[in-house]
């Protein structure tokens, strides 16, 4: 598979490949372990450089944010991917779609799952509005059904 079929809507249609650019030795040698010679981090510093591939989620009744309240004293995120394995087999063949790709280019990859506290979005995901049946957020970014909960960042869409 050559690394233009990877477009979105065709094979991977929830997900996307971003560039992030060009990695150092520092950058890598941070992400290894200690007895890991720096001089190798520095070498492959040289040639390396970063993709993030991320497959959006879908929904599940039991993936969501429990507000603070009774016991809780702070929302609590209950989540498990496994909930959605349409989600799951998407993104592990992007993955081995994209490596393949790479092999193809006789670029060798790493792969390094990110933990859930990393999950990063897509700008826009979120819709504002002032009718909390159809948007997410009202104007000022406060999260609808949720105390003291604002959303300041890109990822506030305008209806």
């Amino acid at each position: 598979m050559r690394l233009k079929s990877l477009r979105p809507n065709d094979a991977f249609p929830h997900s996307s490949i971003q560039t992030l650019g060009w990695i150092d030795g520092e950058i890598i040698s941070a992400q290894m372990p200690l007895y890991f010679p720096r001089i190798l981090s520095d070498v492959a510093g040289k040639r390396a450089y970063g993709f993030w591939l991320t497959t959006e989620d879908g929904s599940h009744p039991e993936n969501r944010v429990a507000a603070a309240g009774g016991v809780l004293k702070h929302p609590l995120l209950d989540y498990e991917a496994s909930r959605l394995p349409a989600s799951v087999a998407e993104h592990r063949s992007l993955i081995r779609a994209f490596r393949l790709s790479l092999a193809g280019l006789w670029n060798a990859s790493l792969v390094k799952a990110m933990p859930l506290s990393a999950t990063a979005y897509a700008c826009g995901t979120l819709v504002a509005g002032k009718d909390p049946r159809e948007s997410v957020v009202d104007g000022n970014g406060k999260v609808y059904f949720m105390e003291n909960l604002y959303v300041v960042d890109g990822s506030v869409l305008g209806a």
